[in-house]
Formats: C-alpha cells, sequence, structure tokens
C-alpha cells in the first residue's frame, strides 16, 4: 500500500490542478446527466423524451470532430472555456424558468457540454500528460471523475429532497464556474495551435490523411469488436431477468464490482509498470472473450454471472489503454493532429453505438448465442492484427 501511495505522489502533485478541473466538472456534470430522465418526467413530458435521446446520438456522433474544429481554429482554452460558461448558464436557465423548451434547450446544452470540454481542453489536458506518467495520471483521473459523479448524483438526490430538481441545477452550476478557475490557472497544460487559421478544407484533409493512416484504422476495427461487446453488455441484465436472476441481487454485484474495479485499476497500474501497453491494451481487448465464453454456458446462474462480474472489471485496463491509445496518436499523427484522431475515434464509435443496438436488438432474442460466438470470433482476429499492426509502447522503467 505504501509503495502504491509514493508511486502516484508525484503525479498526484503535478497534476493536481486538472484533477481539480475534472472533479469539479462532474460535481456539475454528473448530476445533472443522471436527472435528466427525471426533468423530463416532472416538467416537460415523457413525449419527447425520444426525440431528446435521438439528437444527443446525433451530437455523439457529429460533435468530437466538430469541436477539435473549432479548438484549432479558437484554442481549446477558448473552446473549453466557453463550454463551462454554458453548462453553467443552462443550468441556472432551468433553475430559473418553467417554460419547456428552455429546459428542453438546456438540458440538450448540458449534454452537449461534456463533449465539447472532452475534446478542447481536456484533450489538450490529457496530451500535455507525457507517455510514461499517463497510465498514473488517467488512474488518478478516473477516481476524481467518478468520485465526483457519485457525489453529485448523491448531492442532487439531497437537494431534491429538501428543495426541488430546478434547484438542484442552480446549486450544481458552481461547480462549472469552480472548474473554469481552475481550467484557467492550469491554461499552462493547454497547447496552443502554431497556425493562426486553418480552413475547413484544410481540417477535412486532414481527417482524411487520419483515417488512411494503418494504426488509426487498426484502431477502428477494434472499436467495431469492442462495439459489439459493449452493446451486447446491455442486453445482459434482460438476458438475467430471462434466467429469474433476482434484479436487486444483479444490482449489488454491479454497485460491488465497480468499486472493486476502481481499486483494482490503482494496483494494475503498479503491475503493468515494466510492461509494453500494446500487450496490455491487446489483453484488455481480449479479456472480453472470458466474459462472452461464461455467457453461453447454457445452465447455472453462477456462471452467468461470474462472466457479468468479469465484465465489470474490464474498465481497469482503462488507465493503460486510454495511456496507449494517446501514445499512439501522438508517435503516429504527431502532436497538431493528435486531436483528430481522437475524434475521428470517438465519432466512429458513437456511429457504432447507433447502429449496433439496433442490428443486436432485432437478432438477440433469436439467435444471441450467434451473436455471442461472433463477438468471440471478432475479438480474437482483433487481437491477432493488433498484435502485428500496432506498434510497441513501452512504460517508464521498461528496457
Amino acid at each position: 500500500m505504501k509503495k502504491l501511495f509514493s508511486s502516484f505522489k508525484p503525479i498526484f502533485r503535478n497534476y493536481f490542478l486538472i484533477l481539480l478541473v475534472y472533479f469539479f466538472f462532474y460535481i456539475s456534470s454528473g448530476g445533472m446527466e443522471n436527472n435528466i430522465p427525471f426533468l423530463f418526467e416532472k416538467r416537460i413530458g415523457n413525449s419527447l423524451y425520444g426525440i431528446f435521446l435521438s439528437l444527443l446520438s446525433i451530437m455523439d456522433v457529429v460533435l468530437p470532430l466538430l469541436i477539435v474544429y473549432f479548438s484549432k481554429k479558437f484554442t481549446p482554452l477558448a473552446v473549453g472555456g466557453l463550454s463551462l460558461l454554458l453548462g453553467a448558464g443552462a443550468a441556472v436557465g432551468i433553475s430559473l424558468t418553467e417554460n419547456k423548451a428552455v429546459i428542453f434547450a438546456g438540458l440538450f446544452l448540458i449534454y452537449c457540454v461534456r463533449i465539447m470540454f472532452n475534446y478542447s481542453a481536456g484533450n489538450s489536458f490529457n496530451l500535455a500528460v507525457p507517455s510514461e506518467e499517463r497510465t498514473g495520471y488517467f488512474a488518478l483521473r478516473d477516481i476524481f471523475l467518478y468520485g465526483a459523479i457519485a457525489i453529485s448524483t448523491w448531492l442532487s438526490g439531497w437537494l431534491i429532497g429538501k428543495w426541488n430538481m430546478e434547484a438542484a441545477y442552480g446549486f450544481l452550476s458552481v461547480g462549472f464556474l469552480i472548474a473554469l478557475v481552475f481550467t484557467w490557472n492550469g491554461r499552462k497544460w493547454i497547447r496552443r495551435e502554431e497556425e493562426k487559421t486553418i480552413h475547413l478544407k484544410e481540417y477535412i484533409e486532414q481527417i482524411g490523411n487520419v483515417i488512411r493512416d494503418p494504426v488509426v484504422r487498426m484502431f477502428l476495427l477494434t472499436e467495431i469488436a469492442t462495439g459489439v461487446y459493449g452493446t451486447i453488455l446491455r442486453f445482459i441484465p434482460l438476458l438475467a431477468i430471462a434466467r429469474e436472476i433476482e434484479i436487486s441481487v444483479f444490482l449489488k454485484y454491479t454497485a460491488v464490482f465497480t468499486v472493486i474495479n476502481c481499486i483494482c485499476s490503482l494496483f494494475l497500474t503498479l503491475i503493468t509498470d515494466r510492461l509494453d501497453k500494446k500487450w496490455v491494451y491487446l489483453f484488455d481487448v481480449g479479456f472480453d472473450i472470458l466474459s462472452v465464453a461464461l455467457f453461453l454456458i447454457p445452465t447455472g446462474n453462477f456462471w452467468f454471472m461470474a462472466g457479468y462480474c468479469i465484465s465489470l472489471l474490464k474498465d481497469m485496463f482503462a488507465p493503460v489503454s486510454f495511456g496507449y491509445l494517446y501514445d499512439c496518436v501522438e508517435v503516429c499523427q504527431g502532436d497538431k493532429n493528435a486531436p483528430v484522431v481522437l475524434g475521428v475515434i470517438e465519432s466512429f464509435s458513437n456511429m457504432l453505438n447507433i447502429m449496433f443496438p439496433l442490428v443486436i436488438g432485432a437478432l438477440w432474442m433469436k439467435f444471441f448465442n450467434g451473436i455471442l460466438v461472433g463477438c468471440s470470433v471478432l475479438l480474437a482476429l482483433v487481437v491477432a492484427m493488433g498484435a502485428v499492426v500496432f506498434p510497441g509502447s513501452k512504460i517508464t522503467g521498461a528496457d
């Protein structure tokens, strides 16, 4: 335990300001986003909720690349700062009105603010961290981030119980403003593009060059495999009900293993300290095959729940995998194009997240075993191809 704290101490000290930005951002964003369905129920009506979700799906695809473009044109600091002001303004607007159109627009804006910040100032913060420190940084960042979401969700529930939902949004808006102050103070971490202006035509050409990169294409192929797996996980609760597993038991395992996942990610950072990140990343992808195999066992809820619990532990690899992704995009495309690569991958992934639920949902009831087998084969192929295509990337201390 002493070694754990000592290894993270310099990272904590060096990037404490950035960690505070994420903490206060999600103090606002976490509770607000988790309460969106309830605000629709109370103030807008369920009839418009489907339209709202469809608009969010469109933004998930369009916004990442659009925000990267504006960040190149106006600097990540300007776009990130604007997003925080818009988030605070939208939350205050929701707290001061009962107009359905204003509340709808405010909630839409609050959701978009997270994408705007992550692909402007957020990307710059992450890219400013040296490769040898990224794994530990992402592990600490996720603790601050998910901790803030948990606190914000609990706090919003307390505020709603004591006053009302509008008051909760008004109170939580302060987090965006505090994050703005820390973002400004941490502006030394935010890169400014050397070119003064960038035209849309040039930006589209950059995107084309990025997509032609074989390593980027390999990441996109990996997104297809992990996207299928991620969609399957969203259907697993339905399979749990079909197997007559109690919902309360299912949720308890979810809560417990989510906490275990956060703790494991810290220790995994130490264990993988002398390993090549490439192989940890590929193990992360291949790890999904184990849970899929357990889901295929036809009898016994023990194996089914074992597979589900293993799937909940998957994110313990996230700090290393994120670190490897950032290393690759910097090495293959350089500092200037790194945000473009991240935007392309995110937009592509979000497009798949719209398509896969429709396809898998239509086939699930009759062919779920075939879907599981197909997913396993696809994951195995991606791991095999990635072993050839992906470059090596060793963490500090590796020889």
